[in-house]
């Protein structure tokens, strides 16, 4: 039989590890409860910022006619592009949809909302997508540069592989 001052120790050991173990459960709950917090305020700060994104473009590139095929660029928010980026196109799981620049084609045989290139920011980059590739940056300046960049390009054979990227999704 144990002795009456180790049933007293095993009844305090028995003590000391409960609350060993409740302290550690809500450091662990305390540290999820931060990182959720941290990870809700990444996301505001990347929707402020794809908002600013919005706004430039809606202020640059509205209206913009490009030159070769006459289509007037628009913009808009949208969680996805089949055609823009890799063979799968581009989908948002973030949160964050996307600012499309996009043209309205009336074709034979494609009647639709093009996007050409699609851009927001996440985790604190500056991204923007075009046809075949992206591109991520430090800053609103770079985006912006290459924002300007890939627009002045758009040209008739750019437009092309568009389309045909499109017509290949279609198949």
């Amino acid at each position: 039989m144990a002795e009456p001052d180790d049933r007293e120790r095993l009844r305090e050991l028995t003590k000391q590890k409960q609350q060993a173990k409740q302290a550690a459960e809500a450091e662990r709950q305390r540290q999820e409860a931060e990182k959720v917090r941290k990870e809700a305020e990444e996301r505001a700060a990347d929707e402020r910022k794809t908002q600013e994104i919005l706004a430039y473009c809606t202020k640059t590139l509205v209206g913009h006619k490009l030159e070769q095929t006459n289509h007037e660029l628009q913009v808009m928010r949208g969680p996805s592009a089949r055609n823009l980026g890799g063979s799968c196109g581009i989908q948002d799981n973030y949160g964050i949809p996307y600012v499309l620049v996009y043209v309205k084609h009336v074709g034979v045989d494609i009647m639709a909302d093009i996007p050409l290139l699609a851009t927001r920011c996440l985790a604190g980059r500056y991204e923007v997508t075009e046809t075949e590739r992206g591109y991520s940056f430090d800053s609103l300046d770079k985006l912006r540069d290459k924002v300007l960049d890939l627009v002045a390009g758009m040209d008739q054979d750019y437009m092309k592989k568009v389309l045909d990227k499109i017509r290949s999704l279609r198949r």
